[in-house]
C-alpha cells in the first residue's frame, strides 16, 4: 500500500508541474524540451505500436502482448485504442483454488482478453528522445484454469478484468518514423477478484516499437526526391 500511495504522488506532482509549465508565457516554447505545448504543426498524425509488458508474481512471469492503433495531435498528445492479451503459456504454482477439484499444487493458468484506451502526454522532447507519461484502461475478462489430477486444466471462474496502468514511456527515434520504447509502469486492477488482484497489481516493464505511417509516407518520398534508396544507411 505504501509503495502505491508513494506512486501515485509522484505522478500527482508530475502532472502537477505540468500542468502549471503549460500556463507560464514563454515566448521560447516552440523550442522548449521540457512540457512543450507544441511540436510541428496542430494536426493529426496516425501511429501504431507493438506492446509486450513484462512483470513477476512470486517468481512467475506474467507476459502481456497487444497491438496499439491511435493518432498524436501537435505532436505531444497520443489518443488511441489497442488489443492485449495475456501470453498461454503462463503457469501459476501458488495461487489458491477453491475448488473440489483442486490440490495444494494445482497449476493454474489465466487467460486475459482485454481492450484498452490510451493517452500519453510528452513532457520531454529532444531530436531523438520523446518522454511520455501515459494512462491507459483496459477492459475485457479474465478466465482461471487449474491443473487436476488428471493433469487436465479445468476452467473454475470467467470474471470481468479491468485495469489502469501509468508510468514513464520513452521513445527513440532511430529514423523519423520508427522509434524503439521502453516503459516502466504500474498495473492497478479492479471489478476483479482478490487472486487476481494477487497476482496483477504490481509493477512492470514494457518494451515494443512505434511506426508513423505519414512521417514513413514523407520519408520514402524524400529519399525519392534525393535520389536515394531507401535501404541508404545515411541519415
Amino acid at each position: 500500500m505504501i509503495q502505491k500511495a508513494g506512486i501515485i504522488g509522484f505522478f500527482f506532482v508530475l502532472f502537477s508541474v505540468c500542468s502549471f509549465s503549460q500556463n507560464i508565457d514563454s515566448a521560447n516554447d516552440t523550442i522548449r524540451n521540457w512540457f512543450p505545448q507544441k511540436l510541428g504543426k496542430a494536426e493529426w498524425k496516425p501511429m501504431i505500436g507493438l506492446d509486450a509488458r513484462r512483470s513477476w508474481y512470486d517468481g512467475n512471469p506474467i507476459k502481456i502482448n497487444g497491438l496499439r492503433i491511435g493518432a498524436t495531435y501537435k505532436g505531444i498528445h497520443r489518443f488511441g485504442g489497442g488489443y492485449y492479451f495475456l501470453k498461454r503459456n503462463n503457469l501459476f504454482d501458488n495461487i489458491a483454488v477453491d475448488d473440489p477439484g483442486a490440490t495444494d499444487t494445482s497449476l493454474v493458468r489465466f487467460r486475459i482478453n482485454s481492450f484498452a484506451l490510451f493517452y500519453q502526454r510528452t513532457v520531454y522532447k529532444s531530436d531523438r528522445w520523446d518522454v511520455a507519461i501515459p494512462l491507459m484502461f483496459s477492459f475485457g475478462s479474465i478466465r482461471g484454469f487449474y491443473e487436476n489430477n488428471a493433469g487436465t486444466f479445468v476452467e473454475y471462474f470467467h470474471d470481468p478484468y479491468s485495469a489502469m496502468n501509468t508510468g514513464v514511456d520513452a521513445k527513440f527515434f532511430v529514423l523519423p518514423w520508427l522509434a524503439p520504447r521502453l516503459h516502466l509502469g504500474y498495473r492497478f486492477t479492479f471489478n476483479t477478484t482478490k487472486s487476481v488482484k494477487k497476482a496483477f497489481d504490481r509493477m512492470y516493464y514494457a518494451w515494443g516499437v512505434s511506426v508513423l505511417p505519414f512521417e514513413l509516407k514523407k520519408w520514402i518520398e524524400q529519399r525519392k526526391a534525393e535520389g536515394r534508396s531507401i535501404f541508404d544507411p545515411r541519415p
